[in-house]
C-alpha cells in the first residue's frame, strides 16, 4: 500500500516515477493531498500498466470536472480495481 500525505506540485513527478517502477502496488491513498487535474493526469498515466490496484482514494482534492476524463481513464484501465473513493 502506499499512502501519500500533502503532495505538493513538485512530488507529482516523483510520486509518478516510483508509480512507474512499482506494478505492484495495490493500494493507493491520495486522499486530502490538494491534487488537481494535473496532477492526476500524470497519475493517472503512471498507473495505466498498472494490473493490481485494487484500492484508490482520491477523497477531498482539487478534482474538477476536467479531471474527470481522467478518472475514468484509470477505471477503463484498471479492471481489478474493487474501490474508488
Amino acid at each position: 500500500m502506499v499512502h501519500v500525505v500533502g503532495v505538493r506540485w513538485v512530488q507529482i513527478e516523483e510520486l509518478t516515477t516510483l508509480l512507474d517502477s512499482r506494478a505492484e502496488v495495490t493500494s493507493l491513498m491520495l486522499r486530502n493531498t490538494s491534487l488537481d487535474d494535473w496532477s492526476l493526469e500524470r497519475i493517472a498515466a503512471s498507473l495505466c500498466h498498472n494490473t493490481r490496484l485494487q484500492y484508490l482514494n482520491l477523497n477531498c482534492n482539487n478534482i474538477t470536472p476536467h479531471g474527470i476524463p481522467h478518472v475514468f481513464s484509470l477505471i477503463q484501465n484498471s479492471p481489478q480495481l474493487e474501490s474508488l473513493a
